[in-house]
């Protein structure tokens, strides 16, 4: 599985960074975050939620957190942990 880093592949200006990143999703087979997640990334989780790709939140998201908790599959890290055992 190829891992796609936004933080070593995408530019900080406007629009081209977002284009980066909608063309990421789009082809990328899941979605995986790591809390903490900022706001700035609901559209992200958002645009991948609505084009049908899994995504998965490693991690507990703050309770104030709503932009990010919809559509969401949570997977506790020990359970990972576990199963590299």
């Amino acid at each position: 599985m190829e891992l796609w880093l936004p933080k070593d592949e995408v530019t900080f200006d406007f629009p081209h960074g977002a284009q980066q990143c909608q063309t990421a999703i789009e082809k990328a087979e899941c979605v995986i975050c790591q809390p903490p997640i900022g706001n700035d990334c609901s559209w992200e989780l958002g645009y991948a939620i609505g084009i049908g790709k899994p995504v998965y939140v490693i991690g507990t998201l703050a309770e104030q957190d709503w932009m990010t908790k919809l559509g969401v599959t949570h997977v506790d890290p020990a359970s990972l942990a576990a199963e590299k055992e």
